[in-house]
C-alpha cells in the first residue's frame, strides 16, 4: 500500500507493450522463463524480494504464470535489434584474455559461444553490445 498515487518506473503504464530483450534466462520458481524477443505486458511496480531496484518493474510474458520483475534496461517498446548484424544463435568465438572466476570457473581465448540476445547494462554502450552465452 502507499500514501501516494503509484507510478510505474520508466513512464510506463498498466499494459503497455513491451519486448523483452535479454537473453532467455528462467524466471521465478515455478519454471516460467524469459524468452529473448517476447512481448509482454506492463502489470506495474517490480515487487520480489529479489529485486534491488526500485525502478524495476513487473512485466507478464505469454506462457507465464507470474509477472516477472525485469530491469528497464530489458525492455523496450519497440522489438529489440541485435547490434553488429548478429542474430540469435549465430555461433561466435571469445577473443579476450582468459578469466578466472572467483567459483573455479574459468573463460579461455578461443572458447566458442553463441549469440543470446542484446546487452542490457542500461548504459550508453548497450548498441555496440551483444549478450553472449559462453562456457566456463
Amino acid at each position: 500500500i502507499a500514501r501516494d498515487i503509484p507510478v510505474i518506473p520508466g513512464g510506463y503504464a498498466l499494459g503497455d507493450k513491451v519486448y523483452y530483450g535479454g537473453p532467455s534466462r528462467p524466471a521465478g520458481i515455478n519454471g516460467d522463463c524469459l524468452t529473448y524477443a517476447a512481448l509482454g505486458e506492463v502489470a506495474g511496480r517490480a515487487t520480489s524480494s529479489r529485486s534491488t531496484n526500485r525502478a524495476d518493474i513487473a512485466v507478464v510474458f505469454p506462457g507465464n504464470e507470474d509477472a516477472a520483475d525485469v530491469r528497464l534496461a530489458e525492455v523496450s517498446r519497440e522489438s529489440p535489434v541485435i547490434p553488429g548484424g548478429y542474430q540469435l544463435g549465430d555461433k561466435m568465438f571469445y577473443t579476450g584474455q582468459d578469466w578466472s572466476y572467483t567459483n573455479g570457473d574459468r573463460l579461455t581465448f578461443g572458447a566458442r559461444g553463441e549469440i543470446a540476445g542484446r546487452s542490457c547494462q542500461g548504459d550508453d554502450r548497450d548498441e555496440e553490445r551483444v549478450a553472449v552465452l559462453l562456457p566456463v
